[in-house]
């Protein structure tokens, strides 16, 4: 602090001083004169020194209407030009007036007297007043609009009042109040105690609350910034105290200044004002700065934005040391260590939400308070991240991949790439992410990137595709591979002759013929177990043709050996010929054949007969005809009646047309030896 003046080495009973809200215009009283400023205190001219014995004083927030307190029994005094010219309240009370307070366009004002008188409230500038209360008042404080009131006295609690003074309420016990101040729109107030710490209360004096860390001294004066960020407070003999951060650190002055009868604060907190008895008038050298004015702010990505700000005209007498944005919501900060106007960088936002800033100076003395709020942005959205639930994949061609999914684990992601492109018969989808489809072509393990962007950025991963061949079935055993064999053998037959259907004609026309001998001959009588039946080897066919049928030799039906047992289970078998004739069966064949399953009759039960063709080689490759004839054979059997189990095989081709297996069909009976009478 440091003592301004026409003389600065003037000393005065100061005992009030009133500041407008920018702190440029300054009234003080003293016992001898009001004093002016213009300047914040550079310069002060004398102003009504026809009176004596001044108190309180009170002014508009432009500091162009003053109520000016007398402790000679007197009526109030009031100017309108700034403390050019005064002129008396003649409403007002005559008597001895001690503090007095008014709203900002200095239409509201109220007054207290000295030892235990009472309060007025006047709201029409002092043309009218009322009666309040009695108390020894020791302050007063009015909101700008002036509809709140706190008034604090010595002896008594806190009263406040809601309604431009109408009607009043006790909200704090008596504690030894000795000064009260008020934010500007009446939801924060400060009061100090005679002895003891600074009280706070942040809902319009409903409650109030104790600053731990508030100098507990005996307090004269107490004054506070628009939002009551800023407190100073007078003390008794001693240094003035000040906290710039609502009370929550404090600070002294380096200078002892004496009995600080009253104090006062600009709206912003950063001029400073003490008005000391017998001492010289002082302001803050070192006061904390003003606000910066807030300018652009840019969303830099997801989580960080930019806040331009222009510094203060002023520094508060202190070098402006650095600047700090604050986020709302969230309260997070940035800040920057310059002087001069500049950007701050703030991080550690939350992705795609909307913010506004506000800036704070900051000096050795103090912080400002908060610029007003910028224009509100919006963070980008989060990066991009996702994983694949498969990282490769191998398939066959010409079979439909599994693929992956897709988790994203980041911001939300606008559109997916792949590189290389997609290959043949496979999909993908750009707003999925997926890959989905069947490959049509072999190819080797091929790695994909997999690419999600969106405003923010883009990211990665890789996917690997393998296309293999059809795998050849390797076989397993000899007997597959020789299956498999026969297999390409036949098919090879078939494509040589074609279509075995050409075959059917020739087999219906073998049938009919064979049924058209069998219809000419009489059925085969049967033999006696003992008796065998030969059939010559050169036997003529009845039925001749062009070609000479072949004529193949039948075993006569021979009965089962003597050392075979009852019971026991034998087979005995017959050759069928086939001509090359039309007739293909010879039908003195089919009645041997009859006559022989006949005579075995006799001695054997009869379990099953299996009929076995084969087929002469040729070069067209019939490779059917061998069961053909069986089933021919078949066919006329059970037409004869038989109805026994009948089995037919094709058996293929005989090694040459000479062989003995060549073009006929070996009929074999099975059956259990009977017990002979």
């Amino acid at each position: 602090m440091t003592g301004p003046g026409a003389d600065p080495t003037e000393t005065r009973q100061w005992v009030g001083i009133a500041s407008s809200s920018d702190g440029s215009r300054l009234a003080a009283s003293s016992f001898e004169a009001v004093w002016l400023s213009s300047n914040s205190g550079v310069t002060w001219t004398i102003s009504n020194s026809a009176d004596a014995n001044y108190r309180g004083i009170a002014s508009s927030s432009d500091g162009s209407k003053l109520l000016l307190a007398s402790s000679n029994v007197t009526k109030l005094q009031r100017s309108t030009d700034s403390g050019a010219t005064w002129s008396q309240l003649s409403n007002s009370v005559t008597q001895s007036w001690h503090k007095v307070a008014s709203s900002a366009d200095g239409q509201v004002l109220a007054a207290a007297g000295l030892h235990g008188t009472a309060l007025y409230v006047s709201t029409n500038g002092g043309t009218s007043w009322s009666t309040k209360d009695v108390g020894n008042w020791n302050g007063i404080a009015i909101s700008d609009n002036g509809a709140t009131m706190v008034a604090v006295a010595s002896s008594r609690a806190i009263y406040v009042s809601t309604d431009s003074g109408t009607t009043w309420n006790n909200r704090e016990t008596a504690r030894g109040w000795a000064d009260v101040s008020i934010s500007n729109d009446g939801t924060k107030m400060i009061a100090s105690v005679g002895e003891g710490k600074i009280y706070r209360s942040i809902d319009s004096g409903t409650t109030w609350e104790i600053l731990p860390n508030s100098p507990t001294k005996k307090h004269l004066s107490v004054a506070c910034s628009s939002d009551c960020s800023t407190i100073i407070t007078g003390t008794n003999w001693e240094f003035v105290h000040y906290s710039s951060d609502s009370g929550a650190s404090w600070y002294s002055s380096t200078t002892q200044i004496g009995w600080i009868n009253d104090v006062a604060l600009s709206d912003d907190g950063s001029k400073a004002f003490a008005a000391p008895y017998g001492q010289r008038f002082y302001l803050s050298a070192k006061a904390a700065p003003p606000a910066p004015t807030i300018g652009a702010v840019t969303a830099t990505g997801a989580s960080t934005a930019t806040v331009s700000f222009t510094a203060p005209t002023t520094n508060g007498g202190s070098a402006i040391t650095s600047y700090t944005a604050i986020s709302n919501p969230g309260g997070i900060t940035g800040s920057i260590t310059q002087a001069e106007s500049g950007t701050i960088s703030v991080t550690g936002l939350s992705p795609s939400t909307t913010y506004t800033f506000t800036v704070k100076t900051t000096n050795s003395i103090g912080t400002s308070n908060a610029s007003s709020a910028s224009a509100s942005i919006t963070t980008n959205v989060a990066a991009p991240a996702f994983t694949l639930s498969s990282s490769s994949e191998s398939k066959t061609v010409n079979t439909a991949i599994s693929s992956y999914t897709i988790t994203s684990t980041g911001g939300t992601i606008a559109s997916y790439a792949i590189s290389p492109a997609a290959p043949a018969g496979l999909t993908f989808n750009t707003t999925t992410g997926l890959l989905t489809g069947t490959p049509t072509s072999v190819a080797p393990a091929t790695a994909y990137t997999i690419t999600a962007t969106n405003a923010t950025s883009s990211t990665a991963q890789t996917f690997t595709l393998t296309v293999t061949a059809v795998p050849v079935v390797a076989t397993n055993s000899a007997a597959e591979a020789a299956a498999q064999a026969e297999a390409v053998r036949r098919a090879n037959e078939q494509r040589q002759m074609g279509d075995l259907s050409s075959v059917l004609p020739l087999i219906n026309e073998l049938i009919k013929e064979i049924e058209d001998g069998l219809k000419s001959t009489s059925a085969p009588k049967k033999k006696s177990s003992t008796s065998k039946t030969q059939q010559s080897s050169k036997a003529k066919p009845e039925k001749k043709s062009n070609s000479e049928p072949l004529t193949i030799p039948i075993p006569p039906a021979s009965e089962p050996e003597a050392q075979n047992k009852v019971g026991e289970v034998v087979s005995l078998s017959h050759k069928v010929g086939f001509g090359l004739s039309a007739s293909w069966i010879n039908s003195s064949n089919i009645k041997a054949l009859r006559g022989f399953i006949a005579g075995i009759e006799e001695s054997l039960e009869v379990e099953r007969i299996v009929i076995q063709g084969y087929a002469q080689p040729t070069k067209i490759g019939l490779s059917d005809i061998d069961i053909a004839r069986a089933k021919a054979v078949k066919k006329l059997l059970i037409k004869d009646g038989l109805d026994y189990p009948i089995i037919v095989e094709g058996m293929g081709q005989a090694e040459s047309k000479k062989g003995e297996l060549s073009r006929l069909a070996v009929v074999t009976v099975e059956g259990k030896i009977k017990k002979q009478n």
